[in-house]
């Protein structure tokens, strides 16, 4: 649908006045709206009617979001919903760019690992809330995490795009599957499916971050797993045993006693599925383990650098772990040592660990409340949440009111 600059969009509360497009995709489109009575910016994003239920199950998400009651969620904030046209709205904060856009800004100059920490931390905290609510949200990649604002606050983030998301005790292998230079070997082979795949994808997120590029290739299932096995190894065969898909990817290899799953050549895939796949080099060529990603940066002349990075790459390991009851857990990552710093607290003079701490005590200073969030709980009002979305039936009264504003 095309919506026009300065259309008016009423909700029960609220007129906003639509000032620009902001991105377009095929869930429909996000724009950048005025609120005529107090001029605060606040982005609106406009479900297409093909997929208004993805609409109204963003809607519900954020209603289980609400149970929180905790301090910053890093998620952001969701004001209202209403109708527009048959168009299912959600209005949202008003956010800067996306990381995938911050890091193309950079021309894909990757960031410091002490920046990278900052990042990470914020969105374990954010998987963390996920995890105690029993909500997967299914989505995530870089697209999906924004800048709060790079000049005032640079290195915050919020998590968005919950319109996949599900309660986790519900959620099984839908069509839908996430980009696949962040899809989970849970998703590909079809295993039983649990937040894991959040961390899966957190974990890629980092990747892309320190390489500047995506670590897993992007072209074919079958190429993208290969990638996987070469670095991280196989799942194991039990559980191997259990994926749908299994099948499609390995070949099973009988012993007398034994079973083991193999991964097919590309000559075996192409006979099984008629698929051809060719095996391009990437940023993984040069890498037999996650361990070489140390060799992607130039030998770091502070020692506690280097005692930095190989922290984090050992927590990249256990993010991007193949097996998904092994992959681990927001509140165990938020306590590993890379986060907390443990690992350099004996040297708590030296200048790098103290540009380190700086920069985490920086973005997690605490945040001010915003009326109508969904961390504040009781102040959302409830008619925002809970009742059938407003329709808009008065468009030329709101635009009188509008220009009457202007």
């Amino acid at each position: 649908f095309n919506l026009q600059k300065n259309t008016v969009l009423v909700s029960k509360t609220n007129q906003f006045l639509v000032e620009d497009l902001m991105a377009r995709g095929g869930y429909g489109c996000v724009v950048k709206c005025r609120k005529v009575e107090t001029e605060e910016r606040v982005a609106i994003k406009l479900v297409k009617r093909s997929q208004y239920d993805s609409g109204v199950n963003e809607m519900k998400i954020f209603k289980t979001l609400r149970q929180f009651k905790g301090g910053n969620t890093n998620i952001v904030k969701f004001l209202e919903h209403f109708e527009h046209n048959n168009h299912f709205c959600l209005a949202f904060e008003m956010l800067d760019i996306n990381l995938y856009e911050f890091i193309r800004c950079r021309y894909f100059f990757p960031l410091d690992v002490n920046e990278i920490r900052v990042l990470a931390q914020q969105l374990l905290v954010a998987l963390k809330v996920l995890k105690e609510l029993r909500v997967t949200h299914r989505d995530i990649k870089c697209d999906n995490i924004m800048l709060v604002d790079r000049v005032s606050q640079p290195l915050r983030v919020k998590l968005i795009d919950f319109g996949l998301s599900t309660r986790t005790y519900s959620m099984r292998n839908y069509v839908f599957k996430q980009p696949l230079s962040y899809r989970s070997p849970d998703v590909i082979l079809d295993f039983p499916l649990d937040e894991a795949i959040d961390m899966w994808g957190l974990g890629c997120v980092l990747a892309f971050l320190y390489l500047g590029r995506h670590l897993f290739p992007s072209r074919a299932e079958y190429e993208t797993l290969s990638v996987m096995v070469k670095l991280l190894g196989k799942p194991h065969d039990t559980l191997l045993t259990f994926g749908l898909s299994t099948g499609r990817f390995f070949k099973c290899v009988k012993g007398e006693f034994t079973y083991t799953w193999l991964l097919k050549t590309t000559e075996e895939y192409y006979n099984d599925s008629g698929e051809v796949v060719v095996l391009r080099p990437g940023v993984h060529s040069d890498l037999s383990c996650l361990d070489d990603l140390q060799k992607k940066r130039p030998e770091p002349k502070n020692p506690l650098e280097k005692r930095d990075l190989l922290s984090f790459i050992d927590l990249l390991k256990k993010m991007l772990d193949m097996n998904p009851s092994r992959r681990i857990a927001p509140l165990k990552a938020l306590n590993h040592e890379f986060i907390t710093m443990a690992h350099l607290s004996a040297d708590s003079s030296s200048s790098y660990v103290i540009a380190s701490q700086t920069k985490m005590i920086k973005v997690n200073e605490e945040e001010p409340e915003v009326e109508n969030s969904t961390s504040a709980g009781p102040s959302l009002p409830q008619e925002s949440l809970d009742s059938t979305p407003h329709v808009d039936g008065n468009k030329d009264s709101a635009k009188k009111t509008a220009e009457q504003k202007q």
